[in-house]
């Protein structure tokens, strides 16, 4: 059985009018609800990721902040270090005083020659070969001074032998090395930057 058309205009105009609504709902889910869903789907797989993410930078954020501060530790404990370091400029500065504190003391100094420098890419290390005279107190209160300056400064490779009399009394002689690690100059430390920049 054909299912056709009424005859009737009117009825055939209403039968149209009534069509509309069901025309317009399946454009409507055709061309707009499809979008929709498939926008909602794009956001909610957005979401899910943004949400894995945000979880694990939860997870990360304590970590981050103990890496932060140990950081800072470390830099202020780096920074405390190097005052203790002496610039080349402080060095002669520093032998003045190792010679004043051996005058207080009373030992004497028989001799205190520089020796050698090695370079290094953050610090160089410096010695100086020193003999002293005097009683085992004396020596032992004069290292104990050495050892005690506000800068890094290590007597080290000690040698001590009896070295005769003074005013009746018996005498050592201590010979020694003293060390120190001394930050580069300025124009030195740029020339190593510059070397290292062009071998790299």
């Amino acid at each position: 059985m054909a299912l056709g058309l009424p005859d009737d205009p009117k009825q055939q105009q209403r039968l149209l009018i009534g069509m509309i609504p069901l025309i317009l709902l399946f454009g409507y889910w055709y061309f707009l609800h499809d979008g929709f869903v498939q926008e909602v789907e794009t956001m909610e797989t957005r979401l899910e990721s943004l949400e894995a993410s945000n979880s694990q930078a939860r997870m990360l954020a304590p970590q981050s902040r103990r890496l932060e501060e140990r950081l800072q530790e470390l830099e202020r404990h780096i920074g405390r270090l190097e005052e203790l370091v002496p610039r080349g400029e402080e060095v002669s500065r520093l032998l003045n005083t190792i010679s004043e504190r051996a005058d207080q003391i009373g030992v004497d100094l028989a001799r205190f020659n520089p020796g050698a420098t090695d370079r290094g890419p953050h610090y160089n290390r410096r010695t100086f070969q020193m003999t002293v005279l005097g009683q085992y107190h004396e020596i032992a209160r004069f290292l104990t001074e050495i050892g005690s300056l506000n800068r890094i400064i290590t007597p080290i490779n000690l040698s001590v032998v009896p070295g005769g009399t003074r005013q009746g009394e018996r005498m050592l002689e201590a010979t020694f090395l003293i060390e120190t690690y001394v930050l580069p100059d300025q124009a030195q430390q740029a020339a190593a930057n510059q070397g290292g920049n062009t071998g790299a």
